[in-house]
């Protein structure tokens, strides 16, 4: 293992918007252990990181080491209690799409679809709130404020 498996690991577990209390929920790792390996105080063995890896749908090399692909192409097994999951039909040129802008930015298809939503989310509320704000600053004209 490199000295570089926290940073792996927060960015795994941040991407899929998981607490560490919901990664030990899910991973079977103390969360106390997590936050340690995550600050870089301790290093797991073999079987923890497999376990981690396991728990974040990563490739056991590319957390424990750096090397080889991020995803898994497997599900995430479980997701902590209280994440909604739901299936999501996607059309292959999406899909496609989608998978294509996992590998640019590192992430399995779980943490890129979870991105690309919340990003989108976060447009729309900002479009809302300037939309809001023009019609706010046209109610006082009107008004002749």
């Amino acid at each position: 293992m490199d000295e570089n498996l926290s940073f792996r690991l927060i960015k795994a577990r941040s991407a899929m918007g998981w607490s560490q209390q919901g990664l030990a929920e899910v991973s079977g790792v103390a969360a106390a252990q997590i936050s340690r390996y995550e600050s870089g105080r301790s290093t797991p063995r073999s079987e923890v990181v497999a376990k981690l890896a396991r728990a974040l749908g990563v490739q056991f090399e590319w957390l424990a080491n750096g090397v080889g692909p991020l995803d898994t192409g497997a599900d995430v097994p479980k997701y902590p209690e209280g994440t909604n999951v739901f299936p999501l039909d996607i059309p292959p040129e999406h899909y496609e799409a989608i998978e294509k802008f996992a590998k640019e930015e590192g992430l399995t298809m779980e943490m890129a679809l979870r991105k690309l939503v919340l990003d989108a989310l976060q447009r729309r509320a900002s479009a809302r709130d300037e939309l809001d704000g023009i019609r706010r600053r046209l109610d006082k004209l009107e008004r002749g404020e």
